[in-house]
């Protein structure tokens, strides 16, 4: 594969060019800002190594028996370092065993691949550990620490290791990936602005935004449902918000209620958090309805963008809603 985002090209090219002539460095220090993907960029380079058939490329092939086994997380000559919890710290057993790791021969290829991240977490004991190893490499071994704060790492290890730094893209470019990755692509630029045109803290936050919409729209729904809430009213009180985030809600909540009446179960593919809630509403919901309804959201679906008044159309959204899931004959 080519480098995982467009910002990394040049990144990616520099190792595939020290990879094809056999020189890639026993310690590497991938940096650059946060949200560049620089984790992501050292695990393909990893999959690149230890391929026993790379492509002309340079890039894992995907096909054999080590590419298989990275894949399925069981390569021996693979090994991945990072905190036990978000944000907690990079512990002296861990690179222990990393070190531990580093001395066992090789079992397929040419190269052992042993990446720390965030390696800026490890404590001071566990970095005293790291900087033993790599002052003692051993060989086909390639250690590749990744960090967005490079300078808390001791000298002594920066020092033991070639930098590679993934810069950041231009505005354009962030700007076109995002809008093509993220559930929001209108707000792709105003996005990128918060976040200082990182574009996967960018993507991230969207998808926070949108999870939390998610959550917030299915309570009001399971309201409307029990006829708690009036759907008029809720529709008054989301008109602001994304009407096709709104829809995709209401089709992944109505095909999850779908499967609860027909499978009898709480494991609800599409909301998984709201599991209880749907389970205990299913059993009362007519499985044709159902179906109708997901057949008018779909419908819906190819309305979005059109020029029919969006307060009028999210209110009949609402009104089908209650019709077909809390009404009764």
């Amino acid at each position: 594969m080519p480098a995982p985002y467009p910002w990394q090209e040049g990144a990616w090219a520099r190792l595939t060019a020290q990879m094809q002539q056999g020189r890639l460095p026993h310690g590497l220090l991938i940096s650059g800002r946060q949200g560049l993907g620089q984790l992501e960029l050292a695990q393909t380079m990893a999959a690149a190594a230890l391929c026993e058939d790379r492509a002309a490329d340079g890039s894992a092939c995907g096909r054999c028996a080590s590419c298989h086994l990275l894949a399925g997380g069981t390569h021996p000559d693979y090994k991945l370092v990072a905190p036990e919890e978000e944000g907690g710290a990079i512990r002296v057993d861990k690179i222990r065993d990393l070190g531990q790791f580093t001395v066992l021969s090789r079992r397929h290829g040419a190269y052992k691949v042993g990446i720390v991240a965030p390696a800026d977490r490890l404590n001071l004991y566990a970095a005293n550990g790291l900087l033993k190893t790599l002052e003692e490499p051993s060989p086909g071994v390639v250690l590749v620490l990744v960090s967005s704060q490079p300078a808390r790492l001791p000298g002594t290890i920066r020092s033991r290791c070639q930098m590679l730094r993934v810069p950041a893209p231009d505005g354009e470019t962030a700007a076109a990936w995002l809008q093509a990755h993220c559930n929001r692509p209108d707000a792709a630029r105003a996005l990128l602005a918060v976040h200082h045109g990182s574009p996967l803290l960018a993507k991230a936050a969207a998808e926070a935004e949108q999870d939390r919409l998610r959550q917030a729209l299915g309570r009001e729904l399971f309201r409307v449902a029990r006829e708690q809430a009036d759907p008029v009213a809720v529709a008054e009180a989301w008109s602001d918000s994304d009407l096709a985030l709104i829809v995709e809600c209401l089709l992944a909540v109505c095909q999850d209620l779908i499967r609860g009446r027909l499978a009898g179960t709480t494991h609800m593919r599409e909301n998984p958090d709201m599991g209880e809630a749907l389970a205990s509403l299913a059993p009362g919901c007519d499985v044709q309805r159902l179906f109708q309804l997901r057949d008018y959201l779909m419908q819906a679906m190819g309305w979005l963008g059109s020029s029919l008044n969006a307060r009028l159309m999210l209110e009949d959204l609402l009104l089908t809603w209650y019709q077909q899931v809390a009404a009764r004959d």
